[in-house]
């Protein structure tokens, strides 16, 4: 998305110089701005030869804060937003907000850019940028590497050289360069760095799963945050309707867990499961009823509010960014209780490096909780399916939630990690956490829940003890039988 992002602002360019041009008496597309005198600070005037001194020392310190944002959790939470986004607003973070503040960030680095540009030229009109500039930086970054801290200025000095090997094409650099910039969008998106990078810790995490013995330890957990919620339930669900143009996906569903309770929803393929949590997390909006997070009302809440009121959730297929590890991924559920904002994290203050290590001494004890401590530090795409459905669930217990949603969370674990999977869930309803559980496993449905409600084309048709819905000649009908 970034890459198609950067080429629509190039389009976005190419129109804004057409509107100048188009207006000459409101913009003096022409002369532009003349007369710009040299760049005056504290009295002092900078003259060209230690005006570089100046864009030395301020180009130096915008690699140390993008460093500091690099080694951050808000850099987590942004490949999180840009890889797998739903994932992140049911982290608890505001995707709309983080995006903005990027933007922010991104465009105050690149106005102080642009000023000293214009007192040391002079003058700006509407040629000073011209869209084949933007094509070229925007191919030194995707060349040298986007993700990286040094890739866009490896990018930049390969793409200084490239002229003096094609000398005598000059007047065909443009498409030299846009033939660059499709070859590594192509073949290789992470760019030259990146592919470096990806080579070199590849070698390394082989060498570790080579001589790294996994084992799943059993799973210790203990919080005291979800016994406070008393008897009241955590969560209640009442008459909830919700539609897709004709199609009625919930017709007056209702539903009450409380605290320490495991409670199954089952039902066939299309009974509407999946819906029923969507409009429970805030993904959709219910066209009637209500939905009450510990008493509280979370109808025309976000997703992410819906989370920090102790909402936790797993998808049907883990959504995980593969090319962080397995601790990085795990720090996405911390941000937001974070206090350091975003200019502490910038600038590394104290508060920042604090705000480092706790974000990730927390994604450690929860890894340990889990069963996973090994593999903190190993890229979850190296990790099998198993792992990663328990590191997602590990991830959700890092909202601090008052109720887990795991959808389908048995769908392909082998045995083993079948019945740790069941250990772990004991440990989690122990400490007085509600599960919600959509599973379509029946054996592992009635080993764990201890309660069960049966859905039909949006309809409840049943609830009761395991006991009680095995003999329902509803559910049989529909379902079981």
């Amino acid at each position: 998305m970034g890459v198609y992002l950067a080429m629509t602002t190039v389009a976005f360019n190419i129109v804004i110089v057409r509107l100048i041009i188009q207006f000459p008496d409101l913009t003096d597309a022409a002369a532009g701005m003349i007369d710009i005198p040299p760049l005056n600070l504290f009295g002092h005037v900078f003259e060209l030869e230690t005006y570089y001194f100046l864009i030395l020392l301020c180009w130096l310190f915008a690699l140390y804060m993008i460093r500091n944002f690099n080694r951050s959790s808000l850099n987590f939470v942004t490949s999180c937003m840009r890889e797998a986004e739903v994932a992140c607003l049911f982290m608890g973070n505001s995707v709309p907000r983080l995006r903005v503040l990027l933007f922010v960030v991104s465009a105050v680095i690149i106005g102080i850019a642009g000023a000293f540009y214009a007192h040391m030229l002079g003058r700006l009109n509407y040629n000073t940028f011209t869209w084949d500039q933007s094509i070229v930086l925007l191919a030194m970054v995707i060349l040298g590497g986007r993700r990286e801290l040094l890739g866009p200025y490896v990018g930049a000095a390969i793409l200084i050289f490239i002229p003096l090997f094609f000398g005598s094409l000059v007047q065909y650099m443009s498409i030299i360069y846009a033939l660059a910039l499709l070859f590594f969008l192509l073949v290789t998106p992470e760019g030259i760095t990146g592919w470096i990078r990806k080579k070199w810790h590849g070698r390394r995490a082989n060498r570790a799963i080579e001589i790294q013995d996994w084992k799943l330890a059993e799973p210790k957990y203990a919080v005291d945050y979800a016994r406070t919620a008393g008897d009241r339930p955590v969560i209640e669900v009442s008459g909830v309707n919700k539609s897709f143009g004709g199609l009625n996906a919930l017709n007056d569903v209702s539903l009450r867990i409380k605290p320490g309770e495991t409670h199954a929803l089952i039902g066939p393929n299309g009974a509407g499961k999946t819906t029923l949590v969507n409009v429970i997390t805030g993904l959709y909006p219910p066209d009637g009823g209500d939905v009450r997070i510990l008493g509280n009302s979370v109808i025309g809440k976000s997703a992410d509010e819906i989370t920090i009121l102790g909402v936790g959730r797993t998808f049907q297929q883990p959504t995980l960014v593969n090319e962080m590890t397995t601790a990085e991924n795990m720090q996405v559920a911390s941000h937001h209780r974070l206090k350091a904002n975003i200019f502490s994290i910038m600038l590394g203050l104290p508060g920042h490096h604090k705000s480092v290590s706790s974000v990730r001494a927390e994604a450690l004890d929860l890894l340990h909780a889990v069963g996973l401590a090994d593999v903190a530090d190993i890229p979850v795409k190296r990790l099998p399916h198993g792992y990663r459905r328990l590191i997602e669930i590990a991830r959700a217990l890092g909202v601090h939630p008052h109720l887990m949603i795991l959808d389908e969370p048995a769908a392909g674990l082998a045995p083993e990690e079948m019945r740790h999977l069941l250990r772990l869930l004991k440990v989690i309803k122990a400490n007085g956490i509600a599960i919600l559980v959509i599973e379509h496993n029946m054996e592992f449905v009635m080993s764990i829940a201890d309660r069960i409600s049966v859905l039909d084309f949006g309809i409840k048709i049943a609830e009761g003890t395991p006991e009680e819905i095995q003999t329902n000649q509803a559910v049989l009908a529909a379902y079981l039988g």
